[in-house]
């Protein structure tokens, strides 16, 4: 049994005032605030894993943009096929970078009500958005980065370059393909580059 630090009087087990002269005791037996460790959240609220098919969608959107804001201006200049590549991969990284890092989610996310958080609940950090970006604009620049010979009116041997160039670029997107299908058998519908940065897409249901 505690004693009072003031008058040595005998103290009431979990008693926070003397009974003798009143002084004020914490006990160390009944904490009036106690503390417990709180785990780190999951989801939030009314959010889940987005589906695969939700983020195909997003995906999608995110497409259409990049097409507007730079394949279709680049497609009516005069830049050759390797820097309109070049340049559309750049704006790409650049998209992905700042609407995850001052937004939380690209264009194609928030339409469909999606947002990307770290895998305990909690906001992207600066490290993690650089390297979900970095990673999902590697295997972006393997499928774009190379560009197939179109012929208007190809010969014999034009088609069989034709052929071997589209079987190159087929075989270099490969690795982005299986990156984005990841989504559509992992438990929580992370690609690559989610796991890559420890993040996780998800989306808020409908009231």
């Amino acid at each position: 049994m505690a004693n009072c630090q003031v008058c040595g009087a005998s103290l009431s087990e979990g008693a926070n005032f003397c009974t003798a002269c009143g002084s004020p005791h914490e006990s160390p037996l009944a904490s009036p605030h106690p503390s417990y460790p709180t785990p780190a959240p999951t989801e939030v609220a009314g959010e889940a894993p987005a589906g695969f098919w939700w983020r195909v969608l997003g995906y999608l959107i995110d497409s259409l943009v990049l097409w507007l804001v730079a394949s279709l201006p680049l497609e009516n200049s005069h830049v050759s096929a390797h820097a309109a590549a070049t340049i559309t991969l750049a704006l790409a990284a650049v998209y992905f970078w700042f609407f995850v890092r001052f937004r939380g989610a690209t264009i194609g996310m928030m339409l469909c009500r999606m947002r990307c958080v770290s895998e305990t609940g909690a906001r992207l950090t600066d490290s993690q958005v650089v390297a979900r970006t970095a990673t999902y604009v590697v295997f972006l620049a393997l499928a774009s980065i190379y560009v197939v010979s179109i012929y208007q009116h190809p010969n014999a041997a034009e088609r069989r370059t034709e052929i071997h160039e589209i079987g190159i670029y087929f075989l270099l997107a490969l690795p982005h393909l299986i990156e984005m299908l990841w989504a559509a058998w992992d438990p929580r519908h992370q690609t690559l580059h989610d796991k890559a940065a420890r993040s996780l897409v998800v989306r808020r249901s409908p009231v």
